[in-house]
């Protein structure tokens, strides 16, 4: 068994040999490659993690993790030189609640819903989309389609929406 510093509250494992990313609830998320006995423990979130999602496309050395506090979302690169650890790049979007955040499977496209009905979409961390708002309420859940080409977004008011 892995060991944490604080209860766990989501985890994902990333589909790239052994990366196991869990954000625990004193607002870090501990990640561990091939599991190293020490995790690297990341930090400089603005609350409780809602959302970890792994990159599917590998741009260097590992895949992209995207994370989100609040309303911040946070995509964490590995850096070259392994001692060095994880870089993030910060993509603020507001105060509302990010529910949940995916990578499109064939790029680095990365969408995320908030609780006051915006969606945002990102393309190798550049703002693509701002604040895009089609529904009444919030979102509550979004998945990219195998083909990465269609996007269903669920709506707290009971409504789920395709994009394409």
């Amino acid at each position: 068994y892995i060991e944490t510093y604080a209860p766990a509250f989501k985890i994902k494992w990333a589909g790239y040999k052994d990366y196991l990313a869990i954000s625990c609830l004193d607002d870090t998320v501990m990640l561990w490659d091939d599991f190293d006995v020490l995790p690297w423990r990341l930090l400089g979130f603005s609350g409780k993690v809602r959302n970890i999602t792994w990159s599917k496309i590998i741009p260097e050395n590992a895949p992209l993790l995207a994370t989100s506090s609040r309303g911040d979302v946070l995509v964490w690169q590995k850096e070259k030189i392994p001692e060095k650890g994880w870089n993030a790049t910060v993509l603020n979007i507001d105060d509302s609640i990010i529910q949940d955040l995916q990578f499109n499977p064939h790029n680095l496209q990365l969408v995320g819903g908030n609780e006051e009905g915006s969606l945002f979409l990102w393309q190798n961390k550049e703002q693509l989309m701002d604040n895009f708002q089609g529904i009444e309420g919030g979102f509550s859940c979004l998945q990219w389609d195998f083909s990465g080409k269609k996007l269903a977004v669920g709506s707290d008011m009971g409504e789920v929406f395709i994009f394409s």
